[in-house]
């Protein structure tokens, strides 16, 4: 039975696509909800820092779902030994 190595980023990839959704809601909101903006640039600027926050909230979730999916990984090599 081979190791499948690249659990590692679907495990972070996974947990972290929240952000996929938190930025498309942001994309949202900016499109129907927000009427307060004055122009493009606003909207860029606004654009940008949703970026950001769903990027730092991918780096978030995904290093926990990491730690999880490592740890799992490791109880269940060490209960094969035993």
């Amino acid at each position: 039975m081979g190791l499948d190595w690249r659990w590692w980023w679907k495990s972070f990839f996974a947990s972290g696509s929240v952000a996929i959704y938190i930025f498309f809601y942001s994309v949202n909101y900016l499109v129907f909800d927000l009427k307060s903006l004055s122009g493009p640039v606003s909207a860029m600027l606004y654009l940008g820092y949703s970026l950001l926050m769903a990027l730092a909230v991918m780096l978030a979730t995904g290093a926990i779902g990491h730690k999880l999916g490592n740890t799992l990984t490791k109880e269940q090599r060490e209960a094969r030994v035993l």
